[in-house]
């Protein structure tokens, strides 16, 4: 039937008055309702990008003393002296009445339209309301605001809409959830954390909630506070800015209140939350995100305000714990592909304190609105549709009625993308980039037969070439192709496509780079003995760009030598070109042997070119020497960044041949780089430098040639040797959109696998990508599920499938890869049923070492809808984050009895963070964890040549060797680390001096210094500590008595006592006698050393002997049981101990047993849950996985016996308890419940009284 509109004067105003024409469907009891019918649809502005600001106040009705009392108030929103632009379709505001003096509504709407028959606030006498109101912007930059009653009105700025400009704006809609709650065991991010009167807290908003950790700008919450002690407000504000004088939300003491924020992401990821006064618990749910330019994502269409929902005119009032789902997509001027819509959303004739979500698919642990029994209450959502184009609204208590109006929707894709390939071509007027537009619809998808126009802009004007077609219509995959050919001039020329219909458009730049010269330089001869007389002519010819010769170009000449008296004299520094092209000069020898090159720079275009000349020796030796070549590793990969070890050995006969100049050259078109070119040969003849990949795949010839006898010639190895480059796999990231479905049969889901160069990053397109999909269960799908199990890559490098959903609950692993990358990434889709009300994830430990070992186990525990935990439930984990490594246990885990369901994961060897998600199965629900990767230290090792013992001569040498290897295996050798050495004396002066005290390791990780003794007895420790992770190792050196005696000393170590516990605290006095035959050695400097895995510390190390040959430390216990064996050396005569073993003995746990409660009824059904807590004996921390026995015995024997107990035996969790539950017996008396942990055989106990 249609209604007439009818107009109510309430506390919603008109909100009751259907829109004329509108026809009110007829209520359905169950399933998808409709929206009022309405029959003239609203009208839509321009599909548009978001700019999120830092809040701007730009009315205050307090300040000008004029509140609105029944009348209209136009307000100037974009241009002018305002923030936002003259073309903004749209604006956010944060409205606030205060100082109200009635009941009361408010309406905001676009100027020089009619105020349309909706509410954006209402509120109660007395109260201050905020609200978020997004808007169309009216004429002259302007919207209209209303109030029926008498109140002040404050409008704050928080960003607007507007024509896009490439993909930043674009919103990304994600299932609501929550990412806060600081109210003491939420089990949320910041539980605990409530916010005392003028504090700040920063919630991490990006990698949480379904938001990635990039391409994000700004984020969409709810936030709600509550347990609220004093009247305040709220402000938010991206984090690392400055605070606003704004505020988001206001409230009294004891409220609960809710408001939707926008807010620009800042500094690490975080928004910032500041409370005035009293204190408060915040609870922060998203809702989506704006893209950065990135990232795309769907614009925003603005809509005249619309009421499509009012449950008192269509029926559908909410009861407790109801939903009702409406379908919205496809009506209201909603088209079906749209992601999300603005609603403001109204809760009226509430009957009882309760909340209400706003949710797509499965509900969410999230609210949009909280109110009190009698309220009122609106709150603005930008909601989510689901993949079937449906809303979904959930009242948890009493009942309520429901009205919604609708604003506006997205569902543009995000702006035009083009690209140009490649983008930097010569100003030649001849070479070519293939420019490519790619334009897709309101849902996603390509738009296909879209005209496409493209127009040139260049910097300066002639620096545009030609583009061939200028316009052309879309194929079936979206995108338009031209070839753009460059013109002669140096500059960028930006190319612009417009397409016709939606006019969007998008750009790319092309730069025009000078055309450079060719320059060959050539010596002859190549080599001349270094005798200070013999000469070389260099000769530079120079061509341009068409091979044609170019005369009057001025060439420079530099020499550069190695070594650096190598280089001999050039006869000009610089010549100028011939009508041949050529430019010469004379280069005479020095008397030193080595290599000159002789690098010649012509000036037109800059283009440089160099010839190297051998100097060898004067007179040459009789027979040449010999090079070999070696390189470790001989392959690596083309990444540009790997390197290898090369190693020239140069061989006078047999004999290594020093202070012989190399240089070394490479071959083949796959070549990276060497460093350094050239060196000399040292004691052994050898001389290192290090390779660093190129990005092409191929093999590299690396020759090493030597100076003395301009010989390359090998021996028994090779010149030049083959350094081969692997070809990099491609980037691979595979994302599902939705990445949760119904698993209803028909639900569909686009997954989208992206390409990228595995060294530039750079998109791939044409690339033939493979799909395969994997189910868990394996009912969930086969590749049957997708459209395709093949395709290629666009220009942006993106290859897409749609997977329809199956009718089986569980997970659907859908993988991409290519030739070149056979993991490739995998995108998951979540077919859902109901079942789960939470799920939180915790990983233990949550920080370890990047050294591709240590794991951490990850728990995610499902709670019930109906209560209690869910079992059987199927959780898969997945990660996200450059650092990530790898789960090593069954993926994905089922959930126990316990709700409980865990992995391990396996670090990588990476540092950062990682993000583990577990998505539960029943209801899509999903929770993170981060897990933290920190630095592995270098390995330092400090060697001493010989024994490492010298007679304090003051003049005795030793030397020790530093070799420094990475902390992760294969601990690989660490060149080009800088050491220092560091000495410490056992006894004053028993130090002498190293020389160099510091220096930077080679090839091989190691570098040498000599330590020369002093002439005091005793003993150094020389320290060698590396810059790079501050890691150090240490070698301790004996300086013995000059002369040393005869035979060592006897040296003898006693413990007293000879078994401590593992506690940390207990002591041994560890007694070490020097004798030299039968006497004693009085004023001989001893060094205690310890080893074994459970060693505690001594103090002091060094201890000098007492007139009875004694030399006395204190060892105290480590908290690991075992056995840590102490040697004992003296100084003199380098005599030395037999070790000296301590036992340390395990501690044993503590166990506390509680009832809860202590007293029952002796009814026979009545029950105590009994807890056993497990801690460690040392620190009290909890102990997981320790079995636990249970007995029950009566006094009298009848009040119970192990057959009143739930269980006989249980395994602690990860806070260390167990439980078990006693029933009690019909016989009145005394129940003691006896639990013995098995890790220590500890026992306690505890009592229940069982009473009439």
């Amino acid at each position: 039937m249609t209604r007439s509109a009818v107009r109510f004067i309430s506390a919603l105003g008109m909100t009751a008055a259907v829109v004329a024409g509108a026809t009110v469907p007829a209520f359905a009891a169950a399933g998808t309702r409709s929206l009022l019918n309405i029959t003239r649809l609203p009208a839509t502005g321009t599909a548009s990008a978001y700019t999120a600001q830092a809040p701007n106040r730009i009315l205050d009705t307090r300040s000008t003393g004029t509140p609105l009392t029944g009348q209209t108030l136009n307000l100037t929103v974009a241009g002018g002296t305002t923030t936002v632009p003259a073309a903004a379709t749209a604006v956010v505001l944060n409205v606030t009445v205060t100082n109200t003096a009635g009941a009361g509504f408010l309406t905001v709407w676009p100027a020089g339209n009619a105020r349309p028959t909706i509410s954006n606030l209402n509120w109660a006498a007395g109260e201050t309301r905020p609200n978020l109101v997004t808007v169309t912007v009216g004429t002259g930059g302007q919207v209209s605001l209303f109030a029926n009653s008498n109140t002040d009105v404050v409008v704050d700025e928080e960003g607007f809409y507007a024509a896009p400009s490439g993909t930043a704006g674009g919103y990304v809609a994600v299932s609501p959830a929550r990412i806060t709650d600081t109210r003491a065991g939420s089990g949320q991010a910041n539980a605990g954390s409530t916010l005392a009167a003028g504090t700040t807290l920063s919630v991490q908003v990006t990698g949480a909630g379904g938001v990635p950790a990039t391409g994000v700008s700004g984020v969409v919450l709810n936030a709600t506070v509550t347990n609220t002690s004093a009247s305040s407000f709220l402000t938010a504000w991206a984090t690392g800015g400055t605070m606003p004088v704004v505020s988001n939300l206001n409230w009294v003491a004891g409220w609960t209140v809710p408001n939707r924020v926008i807010v620009p992401v800042g500094t690490g990821g975080k928004v910032n939350f500041y409370n005035k006064f009293g204190s408060t618990d915040l609870v922060v749910d998203v809702d989506g995100y704006y893209t950065d330019a990135t990232a795309a994502g769907k614009l925003f269409t603005p809509m005249t305000p619309n009421r499509v929902i009012d449950t008192r005119l269509q029926g559908g009032t909410l009861g407790a714990g109801q939903s009702s789902t409406y379908a919205v997509a496809g009506f209201a001027g909603v088209p079906s592909g749209a992601s999300g819509v603005i609603f403001n959303v109204t809760v009226t004739n509430t009957t009882a304190a309760s909340f209400l979500t706003v949710y797509p698919n499965a509900r969410p642990l999230s609210s949009d609105l909280n109110w009190v029994a009698g309220q009122t209450i609106p709150n603005m959502t930008q909601a989510t549709l689901s993949s079937t184009g449906t809303v979904s609204f959930y009242n948890n208590t009493g009942s309520t009625d429901l009205v919604v109006d609708l604003s506006g929707f997205f569902g543009q894709a995000a702006g035009v993308s083009v690209t140009a390939n490649p983008a930097s071509v010569p100003a030649d007027g001849a070479t070519t980039s293939t420019i490519t537009a790619t334009v897709t619809t309101n849902t996603g998808a390509p738009a296909v037969s879209d005209p496409v126009a493209f127009s040139l802009a260049g910097s300066p004007s002639g620096a545009c070439g030609t583009i061939t077609p200028a316009t052309g219509t879309t194929n079936t995959s979206g995108t338009f192709t031209s070839v753009y050919k460059a013109s002669s001039t140096v500059g960028t020329c930006t190319i612009t496509a417009n397409e016709a219909q939606n006019g969007l458009s998008g750009s790319t730049t092309v730069t025009q780079t000078k055309v450079a010269n060719s320059n060959t330089v050539t010596a002859a001869p190549t080599f001349v003995p270094a005798n200070g007389v013999a000469t070389s002519t260099v000769t530079s010819l120079v061509k341009d760009s068409s091979g044609a010769l170019v005369s009057g170009d001025v060439v420079t000449f530099v020499a550069t030598g190695s070594p650096a008296a190598a280089c001999g004299s050039l006869s000009a520094s610089s010549a100028t070109t011939s009508a041949a092209g050529v430019a010469s000069v004379t280069y005479t020898a020095s008397t030193t042997v080595g290599f000159c090159t002789v690098k010649a720079t012509e000036a037109n275009t800059g283009t440089a070119g160099s010839a190297t000349i051998t100097q060898t020796s004067n007179p040459p030796p009789g027979t040449p020497n010999t090079v070999d070549v070696t390189v470790s590793p001989a392959s690596i990969p083309a990444d540009g960044k790997t390197t290898s070890a090369v190693t020239a050995t140069v061989k006078a006969g047999a004999a290594a041949q020093p202070g012989d100049p190399v240089m070394f050259t490479l071959t083949g078109a796959a070549c990276g780089t060497i460093s350094p070119a050239s060196g000399t040969t040292n004691a052994s003849g050898v001389v290192t430098a290090t390779y660093t990949a190129s990005t092409t795949a191929g093999a590299c010839a690396v020759k090493a040639t030597e100076a003395i006898s301009n010989s390359s010639a090998p021996s028994t190895g090779t010149n030049p040797t083959t350094i081969t480059q692997t070809a990099v796999p491609n980037g691979f990231t595979a994302t599902a959109t939705p990445a949760s479905l119904p698993a209803n049969g028909t639900s569909t889901s686009t997954i989208k696998a992206t390409v990228t160069n595995g060294v530039t990053g750079a998109a791939v397109s044409g690339d033939a990508v493979t799909f395969a999909a994997t189910g868990s269960p394996g009912a969930v799908c086969t590749n049957a599920n997708l459209s395709a199990t093949a395709g290629t890559t666009d220009a942006n490098g993106v290859a897409t499938v749609t997977y329809t959903a199956s009718t089986t609950n569980g997970f659907c692993s859908i993988k991409a890869t290519d030739a070149t990358n056979s993991t490739g990434a995998t995108a998951t889709v979540t077919q859902t049923a109901a079942g789960a009300a939470s799920i939180t994830v915790a990983a233990d430990p949550t920080s370890i070492p990047a050294d591709g070992a240590t794991t951490s186990v990850v728990t995610a525990t499902v709670t019930a809808t109906g209560g209690g935990f869910l079992a059987g439930d199927t959780v898969l984990f997945t990660t996200s984050g450059a650092a990530c490594g790898t789960f090593t246990t069954a993926n994905p885990s089922t959930t126990s009895a316990t709700g409980k369901a865990t992995v391990t994961y396996k670090a990588s060897t990476t540092v950062g963070s990682c993000t583990v998600t577990a998505t539960e199965s029943s209801g899509g629900l999903s929770n993170s964890a981060t897990i933290a990767q920190t630095a592995v230290p270098n390995n330092v090792a400090v060697t001493s040549s010989g024994t490492g013992a010298a007679p304090a001569s003051g003049a005795a040498t030793l030397t020790i060797t530093a070799t420094v290897t990475g902390g992760v295996a294969p601990n690989p050798a660490v060149s080009g680390d800088t050491v220092t050495f560091t000495l410490t004396a056992s006894n004053t002066g028993s130090c002498g001096a190293v020389s160099p005290t510091s220096g930077t390791t080679d090839a091989t990780g190691k570098l040498a210094t000599t330590y020369t003794t002093s002439t005091t007895v005793g003993f150094c420790t020389v320290k060698a500590t590396e810059s790079g992770t501050g890691a150090s190792g240490s070698f301790t050196i004996d300086q013995t008595s000059n002369p040393a005696p005869g035979l060592p000393f006897t040296v003898t170590a006693t413990a007293n006592p000879t078994s401590i516990a593992a506690n940390g605290t207990s002591t041994s006095t560890i007694t070490a006698n020097v004798k030299n035959g039968a006497a004693n050695v009085s004023a001989d400097p001893v060094m205690f050393t310890m080893s074994g895995a459970s060693c505690g510390s001594l103090t002091p190390t060094t201890v000098t002997t007492d007139a009875s040959g004694n030399a006395v430390t204190t060892y105290t216990s480590s908290t690991t049981a075992g056995t840590c064996t102490i040697t004992a050396k003296d100084a003199i005569s380098t005599g030395s101990s037999v070790g000296t073993p301590v036992a340390q003995t395990p501690v044993p746990n503590n166990i506390a047993v509680s009832a809860n409660p202590s007293s029952i009824r002796a009814d026979g059904t009545s029950t105590s849950t009994i807890t056993a807590t497990v801690t460690t004996g040392v620190g009290g921390t909890a102990v997981s996985g320790d079995t636990v026995n249970f007995t029950a015995a009566g006094s009298p024997g009848a009040t119970c016996t192990n057959a009143n107990l739930s269980a006989l035996t249980g395994t602690t969790n990860a806070a260390g308890q167990v439980t078990v539950t006693l029933t009690a017996t019909t016989t009145v008396g005394f129940c003691t419940v006896t639990a013995t942990e098995t890790g220590t055989s500890q026992t306690n106990n505890t009592v229940v009284t069982e009473h009439a």
